[in-house]
């Protein structure tokens, strides 16, 4: 009788112990789980080496930013370079009503919107761009060049220094960043002026699918490829 109650006292502390143990596995695998699910906020230079696909719209609007909008450019970043894709085509022409030319943008056929890209991976849509685009420019080495505020503390704004294409060089980032989520996946982005079209210039969004949220880089950068007001 004492052998059989110890051998139940015995099983008792082992179930015990055996649950405790299930518990405080599941807490420990809920904290990792929450750490991964917690979103980063890194400086813009971080984020073009850390995912190579930006999607890029011309909607001056954030509000307006929504399934159905068009892509109307892509930046591909990879090992230091970098490459533009443009969706849209431009033709000039003359009008008896205006003063001076006007500028007719077109999408290409095979065009993409936001909804397209979400399950779309980084190579496919590398792949589309490749073979739809209007236009492909190798932009050849980047960098990123800081703009300070007027009491010279905080970034203002990043210009993106590119090698091949000066006129690329005065495209600017400000510090207007935001997320947003479409059909469960979540995309985070820049807001940009400055990109030229053609011979006119626009601005926009440039966005990358991530969790993160992303910063203008500070002043006391120690990144090798971004300058503090470069001439």
């Amino acid at each position: 009788m004492f052998l059989r109650k110890k051998r139940m006292v015995m099983l008792l502390m082992l179930s015990i112990v055996l649950l405790l143990a299930a518990c405080g596995s599941k807490e420990g695998n809920s904290e990792v789980s929450s750490q991964k699910s917690s979103p980063a906020t890194i400086p813009f230079s971080e984020a073009l080496e850390e995912y190579s696909v930006w999607i890029g719209t011309n909607d001056k609007d954030l509000e307006e930013l929504n399934r159905d909008t068009s892509i109307d450019f892509i930046f591909v970043f990879k090992n230091g370079n970098v490459k533009y894709y443009d969706y849209r085509t431009y033709e000039k022409y003359r009008s008896a009503s205006t003063i001076g030319e006007i500028t007719k943008v077109t999408m290409v056929d095979e065009s993409l919107t936001i909804e397209d890209v979400t399950n779309m991976s980084d190579k496919e849509i590398v792949k589309h761009a490749e073979e739809n685009a209007a236009e492909e420019i190798n932009l050849g080495e980047y960098s990123l060049n800081v703009l300070l505020d007027d009491n010279g503390n905080y970034t203002k704004k990043e210009e993106l220094i590119t090698q091949n294409e000066p006129k690329f060089n005065d495209t600017m980032y400000t510090d207007i960043s935001f997320s947003k989520e479409f059909f469960g996946k979540n995309f985070a982005g820049m807001s940009m002026h400055g990109l030229p079209t053609g011979k006119s210039w626009t601005g926009g969004f440039l966005l990358t699918r991530t969790d993160d949220f992303f910063k203008l880089d500070s002043p006391d950068t120690k990144k090798k490829n971004v300058t503090i007001e470069a001439e």
